[in-house]
Formats: structure tokens, sequence, C-alpha cells
């Protein structure tokens, strides 16, 4: 029962193309949840290591905006927050406030576990955690739920890390 604007709209579209569509010359299948269940998390990355593990166990969880549940579904926030929970981490609830945590990476330096921060417009407007070689592990859309997908579909914001 929540109005959605024309942010959120561009926000759920610019999320429909991160949620596995990546760029429209790819060679197909290649980032399909198929793809993804074929994952296996980076070795010898410490905290992020872990956080990214603990967030591949919730692949597939429908995207419920304002979702806060792991079984029942999460938005981008949401999915963050609860995994981040999950290691004794208390990181905010919704995106427009993560750029206040932890502390700035330079996007040539992300690692797995940090939190990327996208901007639709001057707004930010969605937050993933980065896993290695390009990808995210974030909820999406309502269509695709918590998914795997390319990093870059729009140029990150910025980039915190949060574990030590």
């Amino acid at each position: 029962e929540r109005r959605v604007d024309n942010l959120e709209v561009r926000i759920q579209s610019a999320a429909n193309q991160a949620a596995g569509n990546g760029s429209s010359s790819s060679s197909g299948g290649s980032s399909s949840n198929n793809s993804s269940n074929n994952y296996v998390p980076p070795a010898n990355t410490g905290g992020g290591g872990a956080i990214v593990s603990a967030a591949y166990k919730y692949l597939g969880v429908p995207y419920v905006w304002g979702g806060e549940s792991l079984t029942k579904g999460v938005d981008c926030s949401g999915f963050v927050k609860q995994i981040f929970a999950k290691y004794g981490y208390n990181v905010p609830r919704t995106s427009r406030e993560y750029p206040s945590v932890g502390t700035r990476v330079s996007l040539k330096n992300i690692k797995p576990g940090d939190i990327l921060i996208y901007k639709y417009g001057s707004r930010i407007g969605h937050v993933a955690i980065y896993i290695g070689n390009g990808q995210i592990i974030h909820a999406a859309n309502d269509k695709k739920g918590v998914c795997i997908g390319n990093a870059y579909f729009i140029q990150p914001y910025m980039a915190v890390r949060v574990i030590k």
C-alpha cells in the first residue's frame, strides 16, 4: 500500500538490470541463476569471505520492498543489514544511510564483503555486497529476489568496508 514514486520505479528498473541481465552484449545465459548456483566463495578473504558465504545461502529469497526477513523477503538494505547482523555488525536499515558507515574504500580496492552503494540521479537508492570478480549479491527486484549480478550494472557511487 506504499505509493511508488518515480525514483522507486527507476530503482526497480536498474535493479532489474542488475539481476543478471548484465550488458546487452553478453553471450546469453552466463549470468543466469544457474551460474549463481555454481558460485564458490573466494578463499582466504577473512571476514569478507564469511559474509559472502552467509549471503550465498539466501539466494532466491523473495524481494519484498521494506522487507527484513531472510525467509519471507527482503529489500536491498534489509538483506545487507540481516547478513551483517549475523556477524555482529550493526549497519543501517535504509540505503541512503550507508555512506556514513565504516570506512570508504576506493572502487579499485574493493574486496569480498565490502558494501557497494548506488545512486539513481542524485539520490542513493541501492546497496549490495561485493563478492569478487566484478559481481555482487543483492536483493534485486521482485522477479529475481536475492541473486548474483554485475557489480557495474551502473557505476557504483562508492564502496564502504565495515569488516575490520
